[in-house]
């Protein structure tokens, strides 16, 4: 072979590697796998500004790059890379849309990076105000609860005045007034509809006591003119104003009769 073929062909090895050298610069840093599976995601919150992504771990991959648009078909641009489950997307404006799309990479040892295929785009809405949550609505206090401590307050006025020790609402006293209430609807009497004597409610109750009082009334619209007509009669002005009494039940019921206001107090030591 002559010197000058063995120059020719030294200059086609040359090109050869050369071109070989160009084609792995040029080509990309890593490839699209059929392998690495296709993201699956969620948007689980939206604020004014950010958004949360959950996505559902399928596979072995690296992490993720997620891409966002303000048009399903417009041009994608990547936000952010990942190597969680979650991603926080911020600074959204919270009367714009956006719209989402993700894939997977996995990196090698030599640094090689493969990409899996995108995920379905996942719309963003805008920001919407979440409702107020209604506040409980308060149970009103049953008439004759309100009036039971009424009265009581209007009674320990009075004992006050006359130098007594304020007298305790109690809830047992209180439950057998209102059965009283009920029955002197029927008949206005401290005897009760079978006969026996009103203080034989307070034996149905198991309630023990060594001395008791009631006071009855009908007509009064509210505690602070039933109190006063007690303490207009002497009898029942007594029962109010006795230094034996500790204890105090109030009992009311309403009717569509004349009448229509009932009052039963029901006093114990």
């Amino acid at each position: 072979m002559s010197l000058k073929e063995k120059i020719a062909g030294r200059r086609s090895i040359l090109v050869l590697l050369l071109t070989a050298i160009c084609i792995g610069l040029l080509a990309p840093s890593g490839t699209e796998a059929a392998s690495l599976p296709k993201p699956v995601f969620t948007v689980t919150k939206r604020t004014k500004t950010t958004a949360t992504i959950k996505i559902q771990k399928k596979g072995t991959v690296t992490g993720y790059q997620v891409w966002t648009s303000t048009s399903k078909n417009g041009k994608y641009k990547q936000v952010d890379g990942i190597r969680t489950q979650t991603c926080k997307l911020k600074k959204l404006k919270p009367n714009k849309v956006y719209y989402v799309k993700i894939r997977a990479f996995r990196t090698t040892k030599n640094f090689h990076i493969t990409y899996g295929k995108f995920s379905a785009i996942v719309k963003i809405g805008k920001y919407q105000k979440p409702e107020p949550e209604p506040k409980p609505t308060e149970k009103p206090e049953d008439t004759s609860e309100m009036y039971a401590k009424e009265v009581l307050r209007l009674v320990n006025k009075e004992r006050k005045e006359a130098g007594l020790e304020a007298l305790v609402l109690d809830e047992t006293l209180t439950e057998a007034a209102n059965v009283r209430a009920e029955e002197i609807t029927k008949q206005f009497s401290h005897i009760r509809p079978d006969g026996s004597s009103a203080f034989t409610v307070l034996q149905e109750y198991e309630y023990s006591y060594m001395a008791a009082g009631e006071n009855i009334a009908a007509g009064q619209p509210d505690p602070e003119s039933v109190v006063e007509s007690w303490m207009n009669s002497e009898g029942h002005r007594a029962n109010i104003l006795s230094a034996q009494f500790k204890k105090l039940g109030v009992g009311y019921c309403k009717t569509t009769d004349e009448y229509q206001h009932y009052w039963v107090q029901l006093f114990s030591d």
